[in-house]
């Protein structure tokens, strides 16, 4: 039986033989509860394109009483290895490694899966190819895969014109896109606001949580490539 780690943030390396890709993964658990019981475990499945798992992190902190929280980093993130072929990091490749990881942990489903954006992105194609290996979706501004909504983001900066919260932000998404990690990581800084309806109140925060980590620009770019160069940064 595998037992959950216990500690406030535990980051652990999973033995290369648990994914028949040779990939290694990495993961961080959150929470207080000293007996971990497993309907109490969320697995929060980050994004794929290279944010890591801090900026979660620091928005759930308020479940940590309640549930074991397990974020797991996806393939080329935040310690987890990549891929000999950048090709090779589609959301279903991304689901198909959780496959892996519950066999890892000795559990038949996941009783929760969580997602935000692209994360929301990598649950649901795990759910299409494992209905009966998960019990429930927790989704938040999930990205939908082939679903269009570039009208929602032009309405957006619309109504977003002439207010100075934003100006910075969109003139920067409209001109040098980032070329590596250092650039990517600028860059996110600058634009980070057109993610939040009062970005005064919530950057902040953000930036706290996020603190020195950094972003994986070949993550970005990779899954980037799958559907559209930058799309999931301009359409998150």
């Amino acid at each position: 039986m595998h037992t959950l780690p216990q500690s406030k943030f535990v980051q652990m390396a999973l033995i290369p033989s648990i994914a028949d890709n040779g990939l290694i993964f990495t993961y961080t658990v959150r929470g207080e509860i000293v007996t971990a019981s497993r309907d109490r475990m969320v697995l929060i499945q980050c994004p794929g394109w290279g944010i890591g798992p801090r900026y979660l992190a620091s928005g759930l902190t308020a479940l940590e009483s309640e549930y074991n929280l397990v974020f797991f980093h996806p393939r080329g993130s935040a310690g987890s290895s990549r891929p000999a072929n950048p090709s090779a990091m589609t959301s279903f490749n991304m689901a198909a490694d959780l496959k892996f990881f519950r066999q890892y942990l000795n559990i038949d489903r996941f009783p929760a899966m969580h997602g935000l954006s692209h994360g929301g992105t990598i649950v649901l194609a795990y759910a299409e190819l494992f209905p009966q290996r998960v019990a429930k979706l927790v989704l938040v501004d999930r990205w939908l895969l082939s679903h269009d909504d570039s009208a929602a983001v032009i309405r957006y900066q619309e109504e977003r014109k002439g207010d100075l919260r934003f100006e910075a932000a969109y003139r920067a998404l409209h001109t040098r896109l980032p070329t590596n990690d250092e650039e990517l990581k600028k860059f996110m800084t600058t634009i980070i606001p057109i993610y939040f309806f009062d970005p005064q109140t919530h950057v902040p925060p953000y930036l706290v949580g996020i603190g020195d980590q950094s972003y994986s620009f070949w993550c970005l770019e990779s899954c980037g490539n799958a559907i559209g160069r930058f799309r999931l940064l301009k359409d998150d």
